[in-house]
């Protein structure tokens, strides 16, 4: 009976696509039909100490390059997630400012005793240029990144080389990967900043 019961919850807890990312963060998504996804980014409240936003991306796997063509989810880490996309390296653009459509339906944020959840829906496949058309099932390059603002102006600065990365994605509702988690980055290697 234990072992049925133990069973049961971890297909539960499986029931998401989880990836784990430096600092404790994890990405979650559920997929709510067959047209729509809800995805959740959790932030530790300890975050806040050396990071101001953070941003994650999709591409093609066969896309090697940096950031450019990517669908990026930006997060000044209190405000809702933005729908943005990056021509190149640098920061990205808004998709409302370059002719495409603001697609994060419902973005809320969760501010929590212990950090923050953010969290939005979209559809699978919008009408949106600059979106990732998504497919159930395909692989993906997530791009991920954390980066520090100008405390004189609130403008959003670059990463550091060492606080930026790539992983492939199996966009399925039990993918799982952990291979980040347990890595810490901190202000100290933030080569940027002076």
């Amino acid at each position: 009976m234990k072992l049925a019961l133990f069973l049961s919850l971890l297909v539960i807890c499986l029931s998401d696509g989880v990836v784990h990312l430096p600092n404790s963060v994890k990405l979650t998504w559920e997929f709510l039909n067959e047209e729509r996804v809800r995805f959740t980014y959790s932030l530790p409240g300890d975050i806040f100490e050396d990071f101001d936003w953070g941003g994650i991306g999709f591409k093609e796997v066969t896309d090697i390059g940096g950031m450019g063509g990517a669908d990026i989810v930006n997060f000044i880490f209190e405000d809702p997630a933005a729908d943005c996309y990056a021509f190149e390296s640098g920061a990205p653009d808004y998709d409302v400012e370059i002719g495409g459509t603001k697609d994060l339906l419902n973005p809320f944020v969760f501010v929590l005793p212990d950090g923050v959840k953010s969290q939005w829906e979209r559809k699978l496949k919008t009408d949106d240029i600059y979106d990732k058309q998504f497919v159930k099932g395909e692989t993906y390059r997530l791009l991920w990144a954390f980066g520090k603002k100008n405390n004189l102006t609130g403008e959003q600065l670059q990463h550091a080389d060492d606080t930026r990365g790539t992983l492939d994605i199996i966009f399925t509702d039990d993918f799982y990967n952990d291979e980040l988690l347990g890595v810490v980055l901190s202000l100290d290697r933030l080569t940027n900043q002076a």
